[in-house]
């Protein structure tokens, strides 16, 4: 059972051999069947999932400008894309942005950036409306998720949301795909989670269990 990375340089590194790999769907998508077709269409659950929570929010999506953090190769992005007026997504690996351009080049209101691992440069402060990071948190070291949603709340114009899915209190699954070293998890307990929205600043706070997964807004 792989352990979680103790620093960035081992989770790029993991990352990056994710996204080299033949399978390197199954690490962001980790079903039987991660083929492009299954792969491709799983982006519009998780695309139902934000969209549900925004109505709850009352945010009118086609005038705001949303981040997806850990945007791996599109699966998610090339959706919110289609229903956003700007998306910018950031992933630690070089790697899994060129799969993201080799499969989803073509859209044209998509920035790109390949991030530091903790934080949101380039993004000036007050820049964006909505952050969403789905399937990553989970697979980062919790000091190092603190630092992003501290970068998080930088970002974010006063009011603007962040949206992220979190493994709570679960068994740890670790190790369940050897070739693909990033599928190493954490998992974190409710208090951990509320610990960071009180030390961060944030002002508001939402919390959402969708197909028996948990998912958290923190509102600036």
């Amino acid at each position: 059972m792989k352990r979680m990375p103790k620093d960035l340089a081992q989770l790029r590194k993991d990352w990056e051999d994710a996204g080299r790999s033949k399978d390197y769907r199954y690490s962001i998508f980790s079903a039987k069947d991660f083929s492009e077709p299954t792969f491709d269409l799983s982006g519009t659950i998780s695309r139902d999932i934000l969209l549900n929570i925004l109505k709850d929010w009352k945010v009118d999506l086609p005038n705001k400008t949303i981040v997806d953090y850990g945007c791996g190769a599109g699966r998610v992005t090339k959706y919110i894309s289609q229903v956003a007026k700007w998306v910018v997504g950031i992933d630690i690996s070089t790697e899994m942005i060129n799969r993201f351009t080799e499969r989803l080049g073509d859209i044209q209101n998509v920035d790109l950036y390949v991030g530091s691992g903790e934080s949101l440069r380039p993004l000036l402060d007050g820049s964006v409306d909505i952050i969403y990071s789905l399937w990553v948190f989970q697979h980062i070291p919790n000091d190092i998720v603190y630092k992003i949603v501290k970068d998080c709340h930088r970002v974010l114009r006063k009011g603007g949301l962040l949206i992220f899915q979190m493994a709570i209190d679960k068994e740890h699954r670790a190790g369940i795909y050897a070739p693909l070293p990033a599928c190493s998890l954490e998992h974190w307990t409710e208090k951990e989670v509320m610990d960071m929205y009180h030390s961060v600043g944030f002002t508001t706070y939402g919390k959402y269990n969708f197909r028996e997964n948990y998912y958290y807004v923190f509102q600036k």
